[in-house]
């Protein structure tokens, strides 16, 4: 005889306020602003991707695209 001892997982209300407040709010307008600055840095990269491009400044620039990513994630989740 085999017992289940697993968890047992019991489904709760989600809400976005773990991502954003609400839509016109002061944290997303944050975000929003945040991501523009994002996206002007990473755009600077341009100039040295090259194939000379160094190890640690292609770090630099992926590390910049994650963060892009996440933001526009977030925000995504928030809208959808």
């Amino acid at each position: 005889m085999t017992t289940n001892s697993s968890p047992q997982y019991s489904q709760q209300a989600w809400s976005l306020d773990d991502l954003f407040p609400a839509v016109a709010s002061a944290p997303i307008k944050t975000a929003l602003s945040e991501l523009d600055t994002l996206i002007t840095n990473f755009e600077a990269y341009q100039a040295t991707l090259t194939e000379n491009i160094s190890a640690a400044d292609f770090k630099k620039m992926l590390d910049g695209y994650e963060h892009i990513t996440r933001q526009i994630n977030r925000l995504g989740g928030f809208a959808s």
